[in-house]
């Protein structure tokens, strides 16, 4: 409908989002409307309750160097972050989160109670935390030529139906993603059960180390690194394993933990057993 831009120097009335002379031509952001951080460094501090407000977007660009230290509470069909500076709190719903650039702090950006359709991450040097009982992450994460990034998922976060694509940078789980296809970087899979259904790994290395019965239903290993040797769970499952050339299973962790329910498959692989293990192998 209208582009809103940030002032949020209104004398007296400093970072708050509903005076309306912290807008540019002195209009508070309405619903539809695509409201823009892009320059000066005035935080947004102050009436930040704005859930009855749905975004077109909502835009933080890379010369705005302020922050929102507590939530925003805020709804946008597409969220764009490219801002180097400060963190940014957000509580709501976005269809589509594009994270560009981040600042370099643990939160960087953290989404609490929020539910986000798709979410992109490809670039940042610091951490985007996913966290609250409420928050959902319903179809796909994307972390694409993110070396410098972190992605954090907190226990009790909903992101079984999302399917991961990562190529760099790391991911930190504690919960169970939908399916997993990594070309690269790192991830840490520490949920305590659930099933996570495929897990491809082409390059890069997975740490799987969940803490309870979880499940892997087919793990397929083409390179890289699958580590289990931090896993402290007192069983867990991979139904069905396929190793080839240039790819590794580690599962010396001491525990012998692991239940493969069919015989490991390799191509050419390689698996590095606990000792006083019977593993069975195709």
């Amino acid at each position: 409908m209208a582009t809103r831009t940030w002032v949020g120097t209104a004398e007296g009335s400093e970072g708050e989002w509903d005076v309306a002379d912290n807008w540019d031509e002195g209009v508070v952001p309405e619903t539809g409307d695509d409201v823009y951080f892009v320059s000066g460094s005035q935080d947004l501090n102050a009436d930040l309750a704005q859930s009855a407000l749905t975004l077109d977007s909502l835009n933080f660009g890379p010369k705005w160097t302020g922050s929102i230290p507590d939530e925003l509470e805020i709804n946008a069909t597409v969220l764009d972050v490219s801002s180097k500076s400060g963190a940014i709190y957000l509580e709501g719903t976005f269809t589509t989160a594009n994270i560009q650039s981040t600042s370099s702090d643990d939160p960087a950006i953290q989404f609490t109670s929020s539910t986000i359709t798709t979410l992109n991450i490809t670039g940042g040097s610091g951490t985007v935390k996913v966290t609250g009982a409420g928050s959902e992450i319903s179809t796909a994460i994307n972390m694409i030529g993110a070396s410098g990034a972190t992605l954090y998922v907190d226990a009790g976060s909903d992101v079984s139906g999302a399917d991961v694509t990562i190529d760099a940078g790391w991911i930190e789980a504690y919960e169970e993603f939908g399916s997993i296809n990594q070309y690269g970087g790192t991830t840490e899979i520490k949920n305590v059960s659930d099933t996570l259904a495929t897990l491809n790994l082409y390059d890069g290395t997975c740490r799987y180390a969940p803490t309870g019965a979880a499940v892997l239903t087919t793990l397929t290993i083409y390179g890289g690194l699958f580590d289990m040797t931090d896993c402290v769970s007192p069983s867990h499952t991979i139904t069905t394993a396929t190793v080839y050339s240039g790819g590794t299973i580690d599962e010396r962790n001491g525990l012998r933990n692991g239940v493969y329910t069919n015989p490991v498959t390799l191509n050419g692989g390689i698996i590095k057993c606990d000792l006083g293990r019977e593993v069975t192998v195709t």
